[in-house]
């Protein structure tokens, strides 16, 4: 019992979403987004697919199982994106800013380096919150 009552101890102070106050919360720096947590492979597939929009401070974060080049595109898309790769370190590692909705140009996002986390958020958020490649985000 008492290693049970440790190790649940021990849960709650090292995983902060476990409160359920940040559950779906992210920030980079001083800034913080709401997210819609996206982690498996039918939610990755939809993501943001025939939304209409997102509130200002309002994003969708994937997380996939490794690390890995994810590429993405915007496929049945109403509205532009920047979208955001970050690695294990929690790390950004790639930014594509300002990306088109379009059903004619279906180009596929590859970034520059591997991720394991990829953050969509409105086209402009990444300029407007001064968000750049090696900017740390925390949970």
């Amino acid at each position: 019992m008492r290693k049970v009552i440790i190790l649940v101890i021990l849960l709650v102070i090292n995983i902060p979403y476990l409160s359920g106050e940040d559950i779906n919360k992210v920030y980079i720096g001083n800034t913080c987004i709401r997210v819609d947590i996206v982690d498996s492979g039918r939610e990755r597939e939809q993501g943001l697919m025939f939304r209409d929009g997102l509130d200002e401070d309002q994003g969708m974060l994937f997380i996939f199982e490794k690390e890995g080049k994810y590429c993405f595109w915007m496929k049945n898309m109403n509205f532009p994106l920047d979208i955001i790769w970050i690695n294990r370190d929690n790390k950004i590692v790639d930014i594509k800013k300002n990306v088109p909705c379009s059903q004619d140009n279906l180009e596929v996002l590859v970034p520059n380096d591997s991720a394991i986390y990829v953050l969509e958020v409105n086209a402009g958020f990444a300029d407007k919150n001064k968000i750049e490649i090696g900017d740390r985000i925390s949970f």
